[in-house]
């Protein structure tokens, strides 16, 4: 026996499948990994007596 869903209800379906991993290009692999390399040393630099991330100068 089926039950209907009461009303005002929300029925959500997920069915997610991996489509791609990794960059498209060079170019987007390149990006992606200065982003990750400045990002390890900000987290290398916080922990760093005197040291403030957010200054440039």
């Amino acid at each position: 026996m089926k039950q209907s869903p009461a009303a005002g209800s929300v029925l959500v379906v997920n069915d997610w499948q991996v489509v791609q991993i990794g960059h498209r290009n060079d170019a987007e692999r390149e990006i992606a990994l200065g982003i990750a390399e400045r990002r390890r040393e900000q987290r290398r630099t916080r922990h760093q007596p005197g040291t403030d991330p957010r200054r440039t100068s």
